[in-house]
């Protein structure tokens, strides 16, 4: 067991120390600990949130990679223990010329005493598109916290048109009291930016479509409000 194999290591570093024998030593494995909560309340949050649409999770954007293998530490001033993955369109692979017009990608992280979630969304549209309504997204209050970027993007390795691209980011963390909390924000997350892919889904059938930016505007709104 670990326990054993840690104490061990513990008394071979620190048994000549004065008064080592009148010590309590407390064994804790925080990377087993941080593994279960994540991969026990905060990944099937992200699961269930994405079955009910077309869009599947791949972790590190690599397919059929496992999901514990995408784990990883990161030194802070706590310890954590994080997964990123992308969401993705099954049916159209990420790749030179074949990418769908958004991207989206999530990271979970926790340590002992905390959770964070984060996304980052990019929506693609025509190096042509009517800058008011870019200029609409960019001046939206409610992003005024943490304001879209508008970026020109030349393409994937030379094949894709070139086109303008609006960036969003967004994270939110808190204590870890209950799993119940916790998968709660995972869940609603994921929830909402697949619901604006689906919005973008739609928009790409027709960009000349001025109610469906509206709904792109109104789900990206809702994933990336900051104050």
């Amino acid at each position: 067991m670990w326990q054993h194999e840690a104490l061990r290591r513990y008394i071979n570093e620190h048994g000549d120390t004065p008064g080592f024998a009148d010590r309590t030593v407390f064994l804790s494995d925080p990377q087993r600990e941080l593994d279960a909560r994540l991969l026990g309340a905060m990944w099937p949050a992200v699961l269930e949130a994405l079955a009910a649409h077309r869009w599947t999770p791949v972790v590190d954007g690599v397919p059929g990679k496992p999901v514990r293998d995408g784990l990883r530490t990161r030194h802070h001033v706590d310890i954590d223990r994080a997964l990123t993955f992308l969401v993705e369109d099954p049916d159209r692979p990420r790749g030179p010329g074949s990418s769908p017009p958004w991207f989206c990608r999530g990271t979970l992280s926790c340590t002992a005493a905390r959770y964070f979630v984060a996304f980052d969304f990019a929506l693609s549209v025509p190096i042509g598109y009517p800058f008011p309504d870019l200029l609409r997204m960019l001046s939206e209050p409610r992003l005024a916290g943490c304001p879209p970027e508008l970026r020109f993007v030349a393409g994937i390795s030379g094949v894709s048109a070139p086109a303008l691209e609006l960036g969003f980011t967004w994270g939110e963390g808190s204590y870890w009291f209950e799993d119940a909390t916790v998968r709660d924000a995972a869940r609603a997350a994921t929830e909402k930016n697949a619901a604006a892919i689906d919005a973008v889904h739609d928009l790409e059938r027709d960009y000349s479509d001025a109610h469906a930016y509206d709904r792109v505007c109104e789900r990206l709104t809702a994933a990336y409000e900051a104050f």
